[in-house]
This record gives C-alpha cells, sequence and structure tokens, in this order.
C-alpha cells in the first residue's frame, strides 16, 4: 500500500497533470491519497492519477470543511481540458523527484554529494534531449534513479549514481569517443559507477540481424557481470520498466508495438532470473499499455 500526501494550491492543471504522472510511478495495488484542499487543478491531478494507475483503485480523504467539499464535490474520474506540459514546469518537477530521492537517500545513509554531481553531470549532457514523446531525456534517468531506491528499495549510492548517468555516453558522446566518456566517469565517479554504465550502453544497430545478434550479446554481457556490477541488471530493468511505462505516450505505434514484443521476449526474462519485483511491475506495465492500445481502438 502506498500512502501519497498532495497539498493543495497548484498553480495551473499542467502542474497536477505532471505531479500524477510521477505518483503513478510508485503506485502499488492500494493507493491512499489524503487530497488537502480542493481546487479544480487538485481534482485533474486526481483524475488523471486514477486513470494512469493500472488497478483503477483509489482512496480519497477530503479534508476541506464539510461546506466546501457539498459546493465543489470531488468525482473520480471527471475530466478536464489542459494545457500542455511546458518544458520549464517539467524542469520544476523533475527537480521536485530528485529532491525526493536526495531526502530518501541521506536518510539510508547514502553518499547524497556523488547523487548531486552525477544529477549535474548528467543534466548537462542531456541538456534539452527530449525523447519520442516530447518530454525532457533528464526526467527518465531521474525517474529510473528514484524506481532503483523507492521500488527496488536498493540504497546503493554508486548503482543510484549510475542511475542518473545510464545514458550519458550514449546520449552525451559519439560512439566513437563513448571511451573517452567512461574514461571520465572513471575520474569523476569511480570505476564502478563507470563500468556499470558501459555495461549497460547499447551499441547502436544498423539492421534487423545486426540488432539482434547486438541483443544476445548485451544480455550475455549483463548475466555474465561480476558479483560487484550485478547492479547494472537491476539497472537495466528499471531503464526497461520505466520505459514500458512511458511508452503509453509514444505517439508510434509501431514503435510501441516492437517494444512490447521486445520486452516479453527478452526482458522478462531476464527479470524472472534477477527480480520477482521487477518481472511483476513490468508485466503490469505492460498489461496497462495493452489496456490503453485496446481502450484506443
Amino acid at each position: 500500500t502506498h500512502h501519497f500526501l498532495l497539498s493543495d494550491p497548484f498553480t495551473g492543471f499542467s502542474e497536477g497533470r505532471a505531479l500524477a504522472r510521477e505518483l503513478v510511478r510508485f503506485a502499488g495495488k492500494e493507493n491512499i491519497v489524503n487530497l488537502v484542499g480542493g481546487t479544480t487543478a487538485m481534482q485533474d491531478c486526481m483524475s488523471t492519477l486514477t486513470r494512469l494507475i493500472a488497478c483503477r483503485q483509489i482512496a480519497v480523504i477530503d479534508r476541506r470543511p464539510i461546506e466546501e467539499q457539498r459546493a465543489n464535490p470531488f468525482v473520480v474520474g471527471e475530466l478536464f481540458e489542459v494545457p500542455p506540459v511546458t518544458d520549464f514546469e517539467e524542469e520544476v518537477h523533475i527537480g521536485l523527484l530528485f529532491d525526493a530521492v536526495r531526502t530518501k537517500a541521506q536518510i539510508k545513509g547514502c553518499d547524497v554529494a556523488m547523487l548531486e554531481r552525477a544529477f549535474a553531470f548528467a543534466k548537462d549532457k542531456h541538456g534539452s534531449q527530449q525523447r519520442d514523446c516530447g518530454t525532457l531525456h533528464i526526467g527518465h534517468v531521474v525517474r529510473v534513479c528514484a524506481s532503483i531506491l523507492f521500488e527496488f528499495e536498493m540504497p546503493d549510492s554508486e548503482l543510484l549514481a549510475a542511475a542518473l548517468l545510464h545514458d550519458v555516453l550514449e546520449d552525451g558522446y559519439p560512439p566513437e569517443r563513448w571511451e573517452e566518456g567512461y574514461q571520465t566517469l572513471c575520474n569523476q565517479f569511480g570505476q564502478r559507477v563507470a563500468d556499470m554504465v558501459r555495461l549497460v550502453t547499447k551499441p547502436e544497430e544498423k539492421s534487423q540481424e545486426e540488432e539482434a545478434e547486438i541483443d544476445r550479446k548485451y544480455l550475455e554481457g549483463l548475466r555474465s557481470a561480476p558479483e560487484p556490477l550485478r547492479g547494472a541488471v537491476l539497472l537495466k530493468l528499471a531503464d526497461r520498466l520505466d520505459n514500458v511505462r512511458s511508452m503509453r505516450f509514444n505517439p508510434r505505434e509501431s514503435k510501441r508495438s516492437k517494444y512490447i514484443a521486445k520486452t516479453e521476449a527478452l526482458y522478462l526474462p531476464l527479470a524472472a532470473e534477477y527480480s520477482g519485483y521487477a518481472e511483476a511491475a513490468i508485466r503490469a506495465a505492460l498489461d496497462a499499455l495493452r489496456s490503453d492500445e485496446r481502450e484506443g481502438d
């Protein structure tokens, strides 16, 4: 069971919707939401959250005065027209999510200074890069880091740093400079962090035949990683989990279908070997994605 405390007021619909997308990363089968306030933006945040949570179960505790509740009742599932989230607003919410990671990491005794340096390094390398769905790429790496800490419950400073940095070789350097990037990571964050980042960095394929061979070697490398680097497997599973959860926002239907098929064929078996939680979470995300696609037909 997860308990979320949502405090009003929001500054607008886009802020509430962005928060709902962050909360769904940590949603369990039962979700108790303490609703403090009652603006239309708050109601939209809650409605968005109920649509995104795969199990569709939610409880709301409305602490407004009874007169206000009667005058403006909360209706689960009520839809509103909302504007898109701006880059500035998205950056604010990415920062807030990283603040939550930093707070939890500090409580768990992690090296917070390392995480702050990794976050700054990743922000510099990713810059304004966007994913296919139009969201900032830096948000993805922060969500992966948060997933490892909150969902996988792995308060490993170097693993969390590697999560923040896991795409910097692929997206921050051309392939011919990956070795240079690796050495930079070694110098700034240590060899274990750099080795985990290199393990999860996948060469770019140029043909379908080459893609299959690269996938085979890639997974073989993860499975054969020495014990100190086994965290790279969980990092890859957390990465895949966030990608599946985010795929519903990808406008390319062909990519969604291919991603589902590859996840089932390659990454569910990997998850079954290393993490029962990861396997269950990825299956739930795939089911939610298929459900969305059926509703869209």
